[in-house]
């Protein structure tokens, strides 16, 4: 079955992942919808940079997203390694990555969405690494400082300090100096990119575009009918995954901390989505991160294997559907 094929690390993925990016983007590469985004408009200033290369050839661009994708595999799959968030060795967050990228239009195009996703991951990897690290202050230093990096691609990233702050808080007992370093590791990237704005007579161009990206209300792009029947769909696999997640079949005290934390993070993107003027329904992306891994354990450990490939066809299903009728 589907399933059983492709779930676990084994040698035939690195054939079998590059067909399912293909089957899944190329339609949107060779004929692209490109819906119209205020981070577009005003780009941050590293999302500014990369934009640039659409000036050579659309093909370039795609292929640095097509580069921030396989970096994001690769580092969901690094979480994976290295915190054994899932009990088992499993490619389930990785294959769960690509299929939910690309579940809407705006998540395929070229947007400064996957390359913010990428230093997000390494903040988060960072700040796991806290658990039992009671002393080092270069992780949460890390940590702040690539989330910092994130927020010159999609503005809004900055929020999620209050995630690294609160993860800070549950993986360790307060230090002063660990609390210090976070918050100097986010503001290092500010100081630098205003230092450059400032050196070229541009500081106020710089805080008016961070403005815009954040406390201004930018009009949303719509979801259609076929969206939210999958998102709905995935919601109610998600509370499922949720309930067995926290009934105890985890046993290690460190997995269910990651566990709580990516509960939290997606409190914080909620209200991020609901206080952030300027966060519109892109902000959903986010949450492939959680997702991954709270559906992705539900899948490998649900007793039947009847329910694990009908729920795992279902999703693959909704996905190409979308594609078909979006």
């Amino acid at each position: 079955m589907l399933f059983s094929l492709i779930h676990k690390n084994s040698p035939y993925i690195i054939f079998i992942y590059p067909v399912l990016f293909i089957v899944l983007f190329i339609s949107h590469i060779l004929h692209p919808i490109e819906i119209p985004m205020y981070y577009d408009t005003n780009p941050m200033p590293l999302y500014a940079w990369i934009t640039q290369l659409h000036m050579y050839s659309k093909y370039i661009w795609y292929g640095v997203i097509l580069l921030f994708m396989l970096m994001n595999a690769f580092l969901l799959s690094r979480m994976q390694i290295l915190f054994r968030i899932i009990d088992t060795a499993t490619a389930v967050p990785m294959l769960l990555y690509f299929l939910l990228s690309a579940s809407s239009n705006v998540f395929q195009q070229c947007s400064p969405l996957h390359a913010a996703l990428t230093f997000l991951l390494i903040s988060i990897i960072s700040i796991f690494k806290m658990y039992k690290n009671e002393q080092s202050l270069q992780p949460v230093f890390e940590a702040g400082f690539m989330l910092a990096l994130a927020s010159m691609f999609y503005a809004n990233m900055i929020f999620y300090a209050v995630f690294l702050y609160i993860a800070l808080f549950v993986l360790v007992p307060f230090n002063w100096r660990q609390w210090i370093s976070l918050t100097i590791g986010i503001l290092t990237p500010f100081i630098i990119v205003s230092s450059i704005y400032f050196l070229q007579d541009q500081l106020y161009d710089f805080f008016e575009l961070f403005i815009k990206n954040t406390f201004i209300w930018q009009k949303s792009f719509s979801f259609h009918y076929e969206h939210f029947i999958f998102f709905g769909f995935l919601a109610l696999i998600f509370i499922f995954a949720l309930f067995h997640t926290f009934s105890g079949s985890i046993k290690k005290v460190a997995t269910k901390k990651y566990y709580s934390l990516f509960f939290i993070f997606m409190l914080v993107t909620t209200g991020i989505f609901f206080l952030v003027p300027a966060a519109g329904k892109e902000i959903v992306f986010f949450l492939i991160i959680p997702l991954a891994f709270i559906i992705g354990n539900y899948l490998e450990n649900i007793r039947s294997r009847f329910w694990q490939e009908l729920i795992f066809t279902l999703i693959v299903i909704g996905v190409i559907l979308i594609q078909v009728f979006e």
